[in-house]
């Protein structure tokens, strides 16, 4: 059955150029993610016996391509449609965001040993990744180093420091689904390496929403009970060992790094503000369509160029309008209406972490793990093992 992990195969060709990044390849690494997603696509065309098994899927479709539309019609009237970065964006966007997403929903079901393989995949890559960045940082300079006036930002290859810590942080999450309870030790021990690898690249994402989304998906998981009980008590245990390390850095650097009033925060305070003055001082055209794809970096006083205000949802909102920015909005307000009528898994949990990440950190070409995991989110809704309070029904 070789339609069998076609969504899998989907998945790894998306993660594959995060791993690429990882050891080093820059050249050639959209070629190899493409190459996968075709043949994810061949797979698709001439060996899978039917298509879109649900309503929510098919609901998922209907807002991916109204997005799409909204996306591809801007061109029309963009000043920046002929530029390096729009037509780049528009690439990114379109093979790397929305072509998988709309695949995955496409096939419509993930089956039990595809979402093992997902959880598999990212489990391995990520501890692999963590040994080799902490096997760097001690082998250079050691706890030594890691005393210095200013925190030193960790990463690994060609890997943005922040790109790694999302990274690092879904491997987190992974390691809280159900089928590793029966694992608590290896739990415990891949929990410490992640969580002090993602400290190490210096990016707030793991403290701010990394950790209070693995609480929430343990207590909605969970509710109050054992099981519960000895998940605090683990967190508790990981945030001790976590802590012992951080006693090793230098606090001034360390309370520079991660302080909410570091000077990173405060420019980017300044460029979402800027991006929303321009949007609230739009006509009325521009109000309801946007400025076009690729302008948002002439909201904040720079050309067509690859300059944007952090924020994934203001960004949308400037370029398309309200229109786009309620058929974005749309799709997280479904995947929170499945989630509240009883389907807690870590999918869901996966996709509000990266909405959370598009708040702060990326544009709307790097921030396609927003789409994917919406898409991934909407088919586990198929899954035989996993217990639901109730399922829609239509």
């Amino acid at each position: 059955m070789k339609e069998q992990k076609v969504i899998g195969l989907i998945f790894i060709g998306i993660l594959s150029i995060t791993l690429l990044s990882i050891i080093g390849i820059g050249q050639g690494r959209m070629v190899i993610s493409y190459g996968i997603l075709s043949l994810a696509l061949f797979l698709i065309v001439f060996y899978c016996k039917s298509y879109v098994k649900t309503k929510i899927n098919l609901l998922g479709i209907i807002l991916l391509a109204g997005f799409l539309s909204v996306f591809l019609l801007s061109y029309f009237y963009s000043p920046a449609a002929t530029s390096e970065y729009g037509l780049w964006k528009m690439r990114q966007f379109v093979f790397l965001a929305f072509l998988p997403a709309f695949l995955i929903l496409i096939v419509g079901k993930l089956k039990k040993n595809e979402m093992t393989l997902i959880e598999n995949f990212i489990l391995f890559a990520c501890f692999a990744t963590s040994l080799v960045v902490l096997y760097n940082t001690f082998s250079d300079g050691g706890l030594a180093g890691l005393q210095a006036d200013w925190f030193s930002r960790q990463s690994i290859g060609e890997m943005n420091p922040v790109w790694l810590s999302r990274f690092l942080g879904l491997g987190l999450l992974v390691l809280q689904a159900p089928r590793f309870e029966k694992r608590p030790v290896m739990v415990f021990v891949l929990s410490i390496a992640l969580v002090i690898t993602a400290l190490l690249t210096g990016s707030k994402t793991v403290l701010y929403f990394t950790l209070p989304i693995i609480v929430l998906y343990r207590l909605f998981n969970s509710g109050i009970n054992k099981r519960t009980v000895l998940s605090v008590l683990a967190l508790i245990g990981v945030v001790s060992m976590v802590a012992m390390f951080l006693n090793t850095i230098n606090s001034a650097a360390l309370i520079q790094r991660f302080s909410l009033e570091s000077g990173t925060i405060g420019m980017r305070e300044t460029m979402m503000q800027s991006t929303w003055n321009a949007f609230i001082g739009s006509g009325t055209f521009n109000t309801l369509f946007g400025h076009g794809g690729g302008t948002v970096a002439s909201s904040m006083g720079y050309g067509y160029v690859r300059e944007y205000p952090h924020n994934l949802f203001l960004e949308v909102l400037f370029e398309l309008g309200l229109i786009g920015f309620f058929l974005l909005s749309f799709q997280t307000l479904l995947a929170i209406l499945l989630f509240l009528k009883g389907l807690r898994n870590w999918v869901f949990f996966a996709y509000i972490l990266h909405v959370l990440f598009s708040f702060t950190s990326g544009d709307l070409a790097s921030n396609n793990l927003v789409f994917v995991f919406f898409a991934l989110y909407l088919v586990s809704q198929r899954e035989k093992d996993i217990k639901v309070k109730y399922r829609l029904k239509w």
